[in-house]
């Protein structure tokens, strides 16, 4: 940073990380316990410091400058040594502890991870907030400028600043409305290769390696319906003859709430896995690691 450090008060950090984090001044107030106007009063003091704006307004509230995304993970580094040497590993108090993350979380795993995570915020950590965000195909840059603190994804991230941890591996299964008149359990590849299915979106689906392996195995699948979502598959498999594939954790977290039954796949299906990636600057912020670590602990709890 091209400013003399002797001038910086941390506090001013402090408040700059949690004006990125919310992009509100009335949202960081409320996350630091402090007033509006005195965040506002931190903000202009800062901003004379850097030389920069740092924060301009924008319809959906603050937009970070181009200066700010420079310098967020440099910040978000210090305070997080800074914290880890104060706080012992892994040792937050939640009835205290402000923080508001951002991350992404694939669709099949929310219903997965976030219920138990939100009861213990709820009950043991109201300062804590988690928001979830859509993926975007540049979601590996979001990580390295801090705009996303975690991301849970099918696709490793093969970076050296981004650190990737495997969650689970992830079994698909075949969905297909309640006895369903065209299948004779259990559903064999004949009736596989006859039904029509409704499958996730070409950009999506080619990630996943089902059609090359139903190719290797002379099934063409028939996909009348794409849909952009996997929460939409469920309706779609329901009201209509399609079958498709999901994730067995998945399925199963659904079935019953749409009257749906879950069936083997007949063909052997490549090995897929379910990642955590985050920045290699916040592996020691001891915030961050509880909530990693709360997310391994809820998926070996619900296997």
């Amino acid at each position: 940073m091209a400013f003399n450090l002797r001038k910086i008060d941390l506090n001013l950090l402090v408040i700059f990380e949690a004006l990125y984090a919310t992009s509100s001044t009335a949202r960081a107030a409320q996350r630091l316990g402090m007033s509006q106007p005195a965040v506002s009063n931190a903000l202009s003091r800062l901003r004379d410091l850097i030389g920069d704006q740092l924060f301009v307004r924008d319809p959906r509230g603050l937009k970070p400058t181009s200066k700010s995304n420079e310098i967020i993970h440099p910040v978000r580094e210090a305070l997080g040594m800074i914290s880890s040497q104060l706080i012992a590993p892994g040792k937050i108090d939640l009835a205290t502890y402000k923080r508001h993350f951002r991350i992404i979380v694939a669709d099949p795993f929310e219903p997965i991870l976030m219920p138990p995570i939100v009861r213990a915020i709820t009950t043991e950590a109201p300062g804590i907030e988690i928001e979830c965000v859509q993926a975007t195909a540049r979601f590996a840059d979001d990580i390295r400028n801090g705009g996303i603190d975690l991301a849970c994804f099918a696709f490793p991230i093969d970076s050296t600043d981004i650190v990737t941890q495997v969650l689970c591996p992830i079994e698909l299964v075949i969905l297909s409305r309640r006895d369903h008149p065209g299948i004779r359990k259990p559903l064999d590849v004949d009736t596989l290769r006859r039904l029509p299915q409704v499958a996730i979106g070409r950009e999506l689906r080619g990630f996943t390696g089902v059609d090359k392996k139903l190719i290797a195995a002379d099934t063409v699948r028939r996909t009348p319906y794409l849909v952009g979502k996997i929460w939409s598959m469920a309706p779609m498999i329901e009201r209509t003859d399609l079958i498709g594939f999901a994730p067995r954790r998945f399925a199963n977290e659904i079935a019953a709430n749409f009257n749906l039954d879950i069936h083997e796949v007949p063909i052997p299906l490549p090995e897929q896995h379910a990642y955590l990636m985050w920045h290699v600057g916040s592996e020691r912020d001891p915030g961050h690691r509880w909530l990693r670590e709360s997310m391994m602990q809820v998926i070996r709890t619900n296997p």
